[in-house]
């Protein structure tokens, strides 16, 4: 399986690199947000920050020091489902894109800079 650095391209700015929940390895850049799960053949999920369609949200979970961060994009399943929420028995379930990780407030503050410059400079 290539590093997660493999799928950064030379446009792209590094902002942040971690890991979360079993051992997935997550990067922030400048233009996008790469999930890599440490499950062997399985592609790296990528979303694009300018497609993230709404506030994106932070759960601290304070027994564990770690917190998830959702990422709220329009990217569908082959179903046309959107995997990050379904709606269970009229709930919104919303499912984290990027989890259990340490320093969430500081991951959290990076995404939201990183899309405010982008909607500056790039996206216009």
């Amino acid at each position: 399986m290539p590093k997660i650095t493999h799928y950064v391209l030379s446009s792209e700015k590094v902002l942040w690199q971690g890991t979360g929940a079993k051992d997935t390895e997550y990067l922030i850049t400048n233009q996008r947000v790469i999930i890599q799960s440490s499950k062997k053949g399985k592609d790296p999920k990528i979303i694009n920050l300018y497609e993230v369609n709404g506030q994106i949200q932070m759960k601290y979970n304070k027994s564990k020091g770690t917190g998830s961060i959702y990422i709220p994009t329009p990217q569908q399943n082959r179903y046309g489902i959107d995997q990050s929420r379904m709606i269970i028995m009229g709930k919104t379930i919303m499912h984290p894109d990027i989890k259990d990780i340490k320093e969430p407030y500081k991951v959290y503050n990076i995404l939201i800079e990183a899309m405010q410059i982008g909607k500056r400079t790039h996206w216009k």
